[in-house]
C-alpha cells in the first residue's frame, strides 16, 4: 500500500485585511482568533502545520490634543489590540511580524472636514518576504495565503514560476475575495464564520506566568 504524502503547510495570515473582513460582515463575535487554531483548521487531510506567520501593525493610543471622549477611545482601542497580541504571542507555533502606521489625514472634497486615515505600512512587504524566502529555503509544500489583498499578486507569481511543484491556497477573510490571487492560487475558498467561531482563544486566556487576559467586552 502507498504511502500518502504529508504536506508541510505554512500560513501567512494578513492580520489588518482579516480583521477588517470580520468587521464589515459585522462578525464581532470572532475577533478573539486564537491564529494557530484558525490554520489548524485551514489544512485539510494528510496536511502538517509548519509555522503560522501573522502580520500587523500596532495602533497608537492617545495624541496630543486630542479632546478627553477621544483620547479614551483611541486608549481603549489601543489596549484591546495590546491585550490581543499579548494573547498571540503566548501560542506556540506562531510567529508574528509588525509594521507600523503613517499618520495621515483624509479631506472631504465637498465640505472640506478632515478625518484622521492612518496608513499601514510593511505588512504588504514582510508577507511577501517571508512568503519567498520561505519558498526559496523549501521550508514548505503548501503554503496558505490569508487575505484578499491584491499586492499579494506578484509575489505569488514568482513562487509559481520558480516553484511549480509548490502549492499555494488562498483562503480569503470574509467580504474580501480577489480575483487576481484566485487565479493563481492552486485553489481557494472563503473563510467561513463557523471555522472562526470555533477557533478562538480561552476566555480567559491564562499565560505562562499564570496571569489571565480577558476578551474584551466590546469592540
Amino acid at each position: 500500500m502507498s504511502k500518502v504524502r504529508c504536506y508541510r503547510v505554512n500560513t501567512y495570515i494578513d492580520g489588518f485585511n482579516l480583521y477588517h473582513g470580520m468587521r464589515e460582515s459585522g462578525w464581532h463575535d470572532c475577533f478573539w482568533l486564537n491564529i494557530v487554531e484558525l490554520s489548524n483548521h485551514l489544512t485539510k487531510g494528510f496536511c502538517q502545520l509548519v509555522a503560522a506567520k501573522y502580520f500587523t501593525a500596532r495602533i497608537r493610543g492617545a495624541r496630543d490634543g486630542d479632546a478627553s471622549n477621544r483620547a479614551k477611545m483611541r486608549e481603549a482601542k489601543r489596549k484591546r489590540q495590546s491585550d490581543y497580541l499579548e494573547a498571540l504571542s503566548e501560542l506556540p507555533g506562531l510567529h508574528i511580524y509588525e509594521g507600523f502606521y503613517k499618520p495621515g489625514t483624509v479631506t472631504c472634497k465637498r465640505c472640506g472636514h478632515s478625518w484622521d486615515k492612518p496608513e499601514e505600512k510593511k505588512t504588504d512587504v514582510q508577507i511577501a518576504t517571508q512568503l519567498m524566502d520561505d519558498a526559496y529555503s523549501h521550508a514548505f509544500d503548501t503554503a496558505i495565503l490569508v487575505s484578499g489583498d491584491g499586492d499579494m499578486a506578484p509575489p505569488m507569481e514568482v513562487v509559481r514560476r520558480r516553484f511549480p511543484d509548490k502549492r499555494l491556497i488562498a483562503a480569503f477573510p470574509p467580504a474580501r475575495y480577489n480575483r487576481d490571487i484566485a487565479r493563481l492560487a492552486y485553489t481557494s475558498f472563503e473563510i467561513s464564520r463557523k471555522q472562526l467561531r470555533s477557533s478562538q482563544l480561552a476566555n480567559p486566556f491564562k499565560k505562562r506566568d499564570s496571569s489571565l487576559l480577558r476578551k474584551p467586552e466590546s469592540w
